[in-house]
């Protein structure tokens, strides 16, 4: 098993209790996958909160500390997995023919713009019905192409459509903590991972792990101090990705990264500012980094 190649956002692996796990990050280990629980007993686990307390009551032996977390995080050794769902042009024969359908015309029409655009999610591994959203993702870790327009473009031609009230309420009463609902549907507003496709919701993630990125994110903490103040977003460049990072400054004018893996945070934009509690984390190389997962914060001003 080549965890290089497995140890990316959308993939997804079975273990020998037949629950589903989420791998997450781009940070390689050599003795097994990070990865969160998504389905245990057939059912959904949606909020990170509720993942790791899955874990720390039932699955405890997977905990581990790592040189670029301040908490531990499930890391599941190789020899447990049994099944691993990759990322693909199809969805599990048992999806329902008309979401199939549905999802199959969106890897279509991204594709006619250029995005090369993957099925995962519960599609992929078997967990889909009528009422399911669309999953997919995006490899981009050797891609030039500007995404953000791409997608705009499909909500200018209609093809794609913001969520409507209700369906942003339904968004965050589902997935949304560490973040106010009013900021989370501030957010949700300007979108480009979260919309509607002929009826369906679709979640869209754009994956780079680049050596970049895995520099910044994986890179040893030193020591980590709580925090908390406004932090203006200087630079968005990367922040459509999963992960998300975005170069910010305090009141102080003191520059802190920012990064994240969860899509409520990537349509942050320059100019706006998120005022979060949380622990700033030192790195080796001097870098102050701020996990936003980790965090609670609320958006004090939009730059549009």
């Amino acid at each position: 098993m080549d965890l290089f190649d497995i140890q990316r956002e959308g993939f997804y692996i079975k273990l020998f209790d037949e629950s589903i796990w989420a791998v997450k990050g781009c940070c390689l280990l050599s003795n097994g996958l990070v990865a969160i629980p998504r389905v245990i007993s057939g059912v959904k686990i949606k909020r990170l909160r509720e993942a790791m307390r899955i874990v720390s009551e039932r699955y405890r032996n997977y905990l581990m500390k790592t040189s670029f977390s301040i908490e531990e995080i499930p890391v599941i050794p190789i020899s447990d997995v049994i099944l691993v769902y990759r990322p693909s042009k199809y969805s599990c024969s048992t999806t329902p023919e008309r979401i199939r359908n549905v999802a199959l015309d969106l890897l279509r029409i991204l594709g006619d713009s250029g995005v090369d655009a993957y099925i995962t999610g519960s599609l992929l591994y078997c967990g889909a019905d009528e009422s399911s959203d669309i999953d997919a993702v995006v490899y981009s870790d050797n891609g030039y192409m500007d995404l953000r327009e791409v997608i705009e473009n499909l909500f200018k031609e209609k093809i794609f459509s913001r969520l409507s009230i209700d369906e942003k309420k339904h968004v965050i009463e589902r997935v949304s903590e560490g973040i106010d609902p009013f900021s989370h549907s501030l957010l949700l507003n300007r979108s480009i991972h979260e919309f509607i496709f002929k009826g369906y919701m679709v979640s869209m993630r754009y994956v780079k792990c680049d050596k970049y990125i895995k520099d910044l994110i994986c890179s040893s903490i030193k020591k980590y101090d709580f925090y908390k103040n406004s932090l203006l977003v200087i630079d968005d460049s990367r922040g459509i990705y999963t992960p998300s990072l975005y170069l910010s400054r305090d009141a102080s004018g003191e520059e802190i990264l920012l990064y994240s893996h969860r899509i409520r945070y990537a349509n942050l934009r320059s100019g706006d500012v998120i005022r979060c509690r949380g622990y700033i984390e030192y790195l080796n190389n001097d870098l102050k980094r701020f996990n936003l997962d980790r965090a609670e914060c609320f958006i004090e001003r939009l730059s549009e």
